[in-house]
């Protein structure tokens, strides 16, 4: 399939999507990532672009319903690496959520990273926004010192 019938047929989902729904707003928000873009780390060989935070009427929507939303409109989410609810007691300090996020992506470039958000959006004061959390891999900021 064309890069350009690919672009037609999303935009037509997301529409459909949007009137099926009774939406006034829909923002889908993600990464695009390919070779020539920040050293292509994820070794892609095409561009692929990664969904990760979905709006409805300006609300981000929980992690369940922003995975029907990407299933029925056909587009990739950013990789889901682990769910659970007991973050404090499974990495109780700092040490051990920088330990978390050291790793490879599948064809062996060094990630940079984990972001941590609870699965249904719980709005934070501190921050003005919904609670989300990125904790960089020191292993990954080590090796991409320029």
């Amino acid at each position: 399939m064309t890069n350009i019938k690919l672009i037609v047929n999303i935009e037509y989902k997301i529409e459909e999507f949007y009137e099926k729904n009774g939406l006034q707003l829909l923002t889908i928000q993600g990464e695009l990532c390919a070779p020539g873009i920040q050293k292509n780390r994820l070794k892609l060989t095409r561009p692929e672009w990664y969904v990760f935070t979905v709006r409805e009427n300006g609300k981000r929507v929980g992690l369940k319903r922003m995975q029907e939303i990407c299933d029925k409109i056909g587009l990739q989410m950013v990789p889901i690496e682990e769910t659970g609810f007991d973050l404090p007691s499974k990495y109780p300090s700092v040490d051990s959520l920088l330990e978390r996020a050291d790793g490879d992506y599948p064809k062996g470039g060094k990630k940079e990273g984990i972001v941590i958000r609870t699965t249904e959006p719980i709005y934070c004061e501190k921050i003005g926004a919904p609670l989300s959390i990125k904790v960089v891999s020191n292993k990954y900021l080590i090796k991409n010192q320029d």
